[in-house]
């Protein structure tokens, strides 16, 4: 008996108890699945967004159409048009002209800026140094061509992209479908709707994650009162015993699943502890 290795008790050290460890699983859970609603649901709103706000400038392109519409007619129009075929200074001028035309009309075409941009991307309203024609950015230029495919192809008078750092619509609608010397007009239209639509859908995320939050508080409450408090009577009593105190009981009330047979099984041992310890005396 003496050469038996004594095992040394574990050393328990004190760490996060269980209570916060399912706490920050419950704050998890509630994030997780609010990111997710939020996800489904507000991509689903942003698509509504978009559609409502594309189809509501889409009677203002009309606008601007039905105007511009009587601008290609004119002469000086026309000669405009075959001045930007030409090149060099016959560019340049024919790009003014475009500008004088536009301007006369600014306040029936509703056009707070505008531009007028060719099929290869040059801004006929912006000259450089030398007298080149400015290129615009390849995001524009991908929506002028955008915009010119879809008029061959689908006789598309239009075509919108929402902008929603500027709550805007960006029209890009095509003059003119002669080939090498085809123009779009650049305008951008406010839309003050969409800065009312996405406070709606940031309020509507607010309060789902606020619900979410609520509901997942409960559930944590409900869980607390089933395992947790349990769990803790357990942990005293077992102290108790650990003492040398073998009269200790836990109350079962009405628990009819795991955890009421384990608190059934710790006063079974407790109580045989007890009869024995007593016995001994």
């Amino acid at each position: 008996m003496d050469n038996v290795e004594q095992i040394a008790p574990p050393v328990f050290k004190k760490h996060t108890s269980l209570v916060v460890k399912i706490s920050i699983l419950y704050l998890m859970l509630t994030l997780v699945n609010g990111v997710l609603f939020w996800a489904a649901v507000g991509a689903n709103q942003m698509r509504l967004i978009k559609s409502n706000t594309l189809l509501s400038s889409k009677s203002v392109a009309g606008d601007i159409l039905q105007q511009v519409q009587g601008l290609v007619q004119d002469p000086a129009w026309a000669s405009a048009v075959t001045g930007i075929a030409q090149g060099g200074a016959e560019r340049v001028a024919a790009g003014k002209l475009l500008q004088e035309k536009l301007e006369a009309s600014r306040a029936t075409l509703q056009l707070s800026k505008f531009q007028i941009i060719s099929a290869l991307g040059e801004d006929l309203l912006e000259t450089a140094a030398g007298g080149a024609q400015v290129i615009v950015g390849k995001d524009t230029y991908s929506k002028v061509l955008a915009a010119l495919q879809l008029k061959e192809q689908k006789n598309q008078t239009y075509y919108g992209s929402m902008n929603l750092l500027n709550y805007s619509v960006e029209l890009y609608i095509p003059l003119t479908s002669t080939g090498a010397s085809d123009l779009v007009l650049f305008t951008e239209v406010p839309v003050p709707s969409i800065r009312a639509e996405l406070r709606s859908l940031l309020i509507l995320g607010i309060a789902m994650i606020a619900l979410l939050t609520v509901i997942q508080s409960l559930f944590g409450y409900l869980l607390y009162r089933m395992l947790i408090i349990p769990l803790h009577s357990l942990l005293k009593g077992a102290a108790q015993i650990a003492a040398g105190d073998f009269t200790t009981g836990i109350a079962i009330g009405k628990k009819n699943d795991e955890l009421g047979h384990l608190i059934f099984l710790f006063n079974e041992m407790a109580s045989s502890l007890d009869q024995k310890t007593t016995g001994l005396n």
